[in-house]
This record gives structure tokens, sequence and C-alpha cells, in this order.
């Protein structure tokens, strides 16, 4: 039976702690002496062992699916077997339920060949969480386990997104150089939003718009 390891370590918070909750700016680290590890294989029936991490991975394996399913019938419909365990402690702020859940997409990918973007990967495991089990989180403790080591964050593009979907009127960025520009007009494209650069350097910044207006 074919099977596959993934591994997410724990994070903590540098500066800026919860700063994804209000659109603001933070520093994180993740650090490798504590980590989720998950293994999962193909199997003749679905099992998670232990049992406790049953529902977590049952929905990251269906937003997997939705993601995966052009990569063939094997990954949207074989019996897997889970086996999970971590040494993050519970409920102090190091990112353990979200490291679970990254090691899984890191281990369903290899099982099946199937790739999740690093621009990508956050936002698919925070969705398990926050629309699959209705749990509040944000996109912190995801990024900097995708992207591991030092990871500046910036989410005031995420908050105007956010805000522009609600509101249906523009928002303007504060002035920021070229490379934190480029990301914040990713992040409105993955919104399905509009984006331009307006101004000249050194304060030119990013506007983000409705789908449709210009």
């Amino acid at each position: 039976m074919s099977r596959a390891r993934g591994t997410a370590y724990a994070r903590a918070a540098l500066l800026g702690n919860p700063s994804d909750g209000y659109g603001g700016r933070t520093i994180s680290f993740a650090f490798t002496n504590l980590c989720a590890e998950v293994e999962v294989e193909e199997a003749g029936r679905s099992e998670v062992h232990p049992a406790g991490g049953r529902l977590l991975l049952q929905e990251t394996l269906a937003r997997f699916r939705r993601h995966a399913k052009a990569a063939g019938p094997a990954a949207a419909t074989s019996e897997l077997s889970f086996h999970w365990r971590t040494s993050i402690p519970r409920e102090v702020g190091l990112g353990g339920s979200s490291a679970i859940v990254i090691a899984a997409l890191r281990a369903l990918c290899s099982l099946y060949g199937v790739s999740i973007t690093r621009e990508d990967l956050p936002a698919m495991a925070l969705s398990v969480e926050t629309e699959g089990l209705g749990i509040e989180a944000g996109l912190q403790d995801r990024v900097a386990q995708t992207y591991e080591g030092l990871t500046y964050m910036d989410f005031e593009a995420e908050a105007a997104a956010s805000s522009v979907l609600d509101s249906s009127r523009t928002v303007e960025l504060t002035p920021q150089g070229s490379y934190i520009r480029r990301l914040q007009h990713q992040v409105a494209e993955r919104y399905n939003l509009l984006s331009r650069s307006r101004g000249k350097e050194p304060h030119r910044r990013v506007e983000i718009m409705p789908n449709g207006k210009r």
C-alpha cells in the first residue's frame, strides 16, 4: 500500500500578535524542536489514529479532495488511514491544530503527487478550521508554518480585501515598496477583486476595489 508522511512545526509570535486579526503586521517564527507528524496510507477503510483528530483530519481530507479533483480518481475516492502525533502542547498559542492540518496536507500532496503552492497553503489550512469546523482563527500560524524560519507578515491587504467584499467600496492601502505592492496585488487577485498602484515613489500605494470597477 502507498503511504506518505508530512511534518509541520510549532510557531511563536515575536512581534505583533495577533495582528492578523485586525490587518496589522507581525513577525513569527517556526521552531523545529516541537512538531506535528501525519502519516497517511491507502487502506481498506477510512481510519484516524488517535481518534481525537478525526474531525480535523476528515475536514482536511475533504478540502484536499476538492483541490485535487483534477488529479484523478485515486485522490478523490481512495479509502485512507491517518496516523498522527504531535509534541506541540495544546491551547498555548503554538499553532498545534494548524500544524496537524498542514502536516496532513503535505502528506496527501506527497501521496498523490499534487501541488499546493506556498501562497495557497495557509488559506487552505485556515479554511479547514474556520469554514469546515466553525473555529475562529487567523492566517498567522499557517503562514509561519508554511514558510518556516522567521517570517514577516503584513495583513493590511487581507483586511482591505475583506472590507471591499463587505462594503463594495474601494480601499486604499498605505505606501509600500514594489515587492510588498506585488504581494498586495496577489491578495486582491485571490479574492477575485481588482487592484492598481497609484502615486509616485516613495508614496506609491495599492488600491483594492470591487471587481468590475476601474
